[in-house]
């Protein structure tokens, strides 16, 4: 379980506890897609009115030879760990529009105070006053060495809208993510965890995955047999499915939950522990399954649902803030939609946020919207 991170603030023999629990609990955790559990009686259903009618064509998509290998790739994966199945034209029902979202900056972020200058920068290059007043940097910015630019990754999302509309969703309230993580706050350690494709684990219902389908030209229709990010039900549905698992530790403060981010704190060594062992004996017994990459334990501050929570309290997540900081000008639909999304997480914290969006979203309504994706 090397993937799993474990704090530094550990002794010898208490970093060789938790590695001995890990190890313990190998099989509670999924290294690749084709090793996410299908959750034992998780199964979702749309209620889709008979006989109703959707789009079933979609305009084509290009994509560059790069975004194509990798969405050839994810498509061999998905198949291979069953998360979507081959369905004929015929039996289809509704196709989404797929898109490639680029992912967000990824490593460490950006002190706070750099990330400002970085901002007085790009205001001073397109002739706008600085946004923040600061002292003049005593040092300038160390000049990296050149280095390869780290390789694109993408993101595969789906356009669900039709059958969204549709969907009758029971109301899971999910809770206040600012009270969680201010919950979480003010302890010595921090666990944060995260169901491996969280989502995966539920199925799809026979009947409903006729609706639940994409195309891709020259593989033709793909119909999902598990949850995927975009249908409406799914966080209702995976809130449910957590609600019935989980609810004796969410109940006894034990640990938060939002979605599929998990986070666990603890003032000792010794509550950590029985806190970690009690999370994976849970997990285990209910069959599903977690990623070893975003298990972080015994750590003094974590990122919890998009923040960083510590000892001192809860401050802006700096990696999603490099993000924005870093994020080149758009050049079409599909980067204005990524960086819309990543900007979107900070708008209750922004004042008079969907003004200031405003415009860009517009940009994405027809017909301005072909003009970009095929400009």
């Amino acid at each position: 379980m090397m993937e799993v991170t474990i704090g530094e603030d550990l002794m010898e023999e208490q970093r060789a506890s938790v590695e001995a629990i890990v190890g313990e609990f190998a099989d509670c955790f999924a290294l690749s897609m084709k090793e996410v559990n299908a959750i034992p009686g998780a199964v979702h259903k749309l209620n889709i009115p008979e006989g109703t009618k959707l789009q079933i064509k979609v305009p084509p998509r290009s994509y560059n030879p790069v975004q194509r290998a990798h969405l050839e790739s994810k498509i061999d994966e998905m198949l291979e760990a069953g998360v979507i199945r081959k369905i004929h034209p015929r039996d289809v029902r509704f196709v989404a529009q797929t898109v490639l979202a680029q992912k967000a900056h990824e490593g460490q972020g950006l002190a706070f105070d750099e990330l400002k200058h970085r901002v007085n920068d790009q205001c001073a290059i397109n002739n706008l006053p600085p946004e923040f007043d600061l002292p003049q940097r005593t040092d300038k910015p160390k000049t990296e060495e050149p280095r390869e630019p780290p390789p694109l990754k993408w993101r595969i999302c789906q356009d669900f809208n039709g059958i969204n509309k549709l969907t009758e969703i029971a109301p899971v309230p999910q809770g206040d993510t600012r009270a969680k993580q201010l919950r979480l706050s003010g302890h010595r350690y921090l666990h944060v965890f995260d169901f491996a494709a969280g989502f995966y684990g539920v199925e799809i219902h026979p009947d409903s995955q006729p609706y639940i389908t994409f195309y891709v030209e020259g593989r033709g229709h793909f119909a999902y047999q598990r949850m995927p990010f975009g249908v409406t039900g799914g966080p209702a549905e995976f809130g449910h499915v957590i609600a019935e698992r989980f609810h004796d530790l969410i109940a006894a403060s034990v640990m938060e939950l939002f979605v599929d981010d998990g986070g666990m704190a603890a003032d000792t060594f010794e509550e950590g522990l029985v806190k970690l062992r009690t999370l994976l004996e849970h997990v285990r017994r209910e069959k599903m399954s977690l990623s070893p990459s975003k298990m972080n334990l015994f750590m003094s501050k974590a990122v919890f649902t998009g923040a960083q929570v510590g000892p001192d309290g809860v401050s802006p997540d700096t990696m999603k803030l490099t993000a924005i900081v870093e994020w080149p000008i758009p050049s079409d639909a599909s980067h204005l939609e990524g960086f819309l999304g990543l900007t979107s997480h900070f708008r209750d914290l922004i004042k008079g946020y969907a003004s200031i969006e405003g415009p860009l979203r517009n940009l994405l309504k027809a017909p301005v919207i072909a003009l970009l994706m095929y400009q």
